[in-house]
């Protein structure tokens, strides 16, 4: 119940006029439409998951390809077996480097007697000759001309089908 307080006081009583019809002094709300709300919730979920993204370590094979979690625009094909490829291949784990995880046997050593990455896959000099063939470097960033001649290099150095 609404009292009337402090009569004669300059600037108060406009107030206790305002407290008394409150109705009057009610502007409009806002309204907003559903795609506004998703929108929003969309662009808190995005910063929230780029700042979890943020607190892992650089350590991490995909975060150095990938500091953002904007999606791959290379990752279009039509082929499953080649996203998995080129996935696996960001991720640093392949069948080819990790099996020995699974089986307890040794690391694979690579025929010119390092050990077996996919960095190293990348960069063996023993396939020095291969990647110079290609149109531009075997890599899986974002790009879908490197995806292509990475994919085109695995084959060329027969590991394709052993990611």
């Amino acid at each position: 119940m609404w009292c009337p307080s402090h009569i004669g006081i300059k600037g108060n009583e406009t107030v206790d006029h305002a407290a008394a019809n409150p109705t009057l002094s009610l502007s409009p709300l806002k309204t907003c439409s559903a795609q506004d709300y998703n929108s929003f919730i969309n662009k808190i979920i995005k910063t929230r998951w780029q700042n979890s993204w943020n607190d892992i370590p650089l350590s991490n094979k995909l975060k150095q390809l990938k500091p953002f979690v904007e999606p791959w625009d290379s990752s279009n094909r039509n082929s499953r077996i080649e996203e998995v490829i080129i996935t696996r291949i960001r991720i640093g784990h392949t069948r080819l480097t990790h099996n020995h995880l699974f089986t307890r046997s040794p690391q694979p050593i690579c025929t010119c007697g390092e050990t077996l990455t996919v960095k190293h896959l990348l960069t063996c000099p023993s396939h020095a000759q291969k990647r110079s063939t290609l149109p531009c470097s075997p890599s899986p960033i974002n790009n879908t001309q490197s995806c292509d001649s990475l994919l085109s290099y695995l084959k060329s150095i027969h590991v394709y089908n052993l990611i």
